[in-house]
């Protein structure tokens, strides 16, 4: 019998996944630039990233599929601890520390011409290192992961 918890993970992850897949490659405008996206970034890049980014999510959505009604193998719960985590430590680098503590001319130059178009939550200037709405949702899938994965590695469900 699935519990709440293990709903919410597949839940959160299934959503963070699509995401994932989705956020550099269909337009959602306001809330994305594919255009620009597309202009500024390598194609090879963007493919390898995506492709990266959803194998890690995907390995995890799947083995907490499959163990669903088993207690996880200590390997699994600490590939979710260290892949959530990981995926953690990589939106606050590459988003909130700069937003927090400022971030260099050129990566400023980066933010503005990349996402000046989209949607953004967080009030500030075109100067400003800020996450647009698309990010900070992704970013709440994350840490909803991160939260859950740390509870299934501790046996909570």
């Amino acid at each position: 019998m699935w519990c709440f918890s293990q709903k919410l993970f597949v839940i959160t992850q299934s959503c963070l996944l699509i995401l994932l897949i989705i956020h550099d490659w269909i337009d959602l405008a306001p809330f994305n630039d594919v255009e620009i996206i597309r202009k500024s970034n390598y194609l090879k890049g963007m493919v390898i990233s995506t492709l990266i980014n959803c194998a890690t999510i995907g390995c995890a959505l799947a083995g907490t599929l499959y163990y669903r009604n088993l207690p996880a193998p200590t390997w699994f719960a600490w590939y979710l601890v260290i892949a959530y985590s990981l995926f953690c430590f990589g939106a606050f680098m590459f988003w909130y520390r700069p937003m927090l503590f400022g971030a260099q001319a050129c990566s400023k130059e980066h933010f503005k011409k990349e996402y000046a178009h989209t949607h953004h939550l967080i009030p500030g200037g075109d100067e400003d290192v800020r996450p647009n709405t698309m990010h900070i949702l992704i970013h709440i899938f994350i840490v909803l992961s991160a939260v859950l994965a740390f509870c299934k590695a501790m046996g909570r469900f």
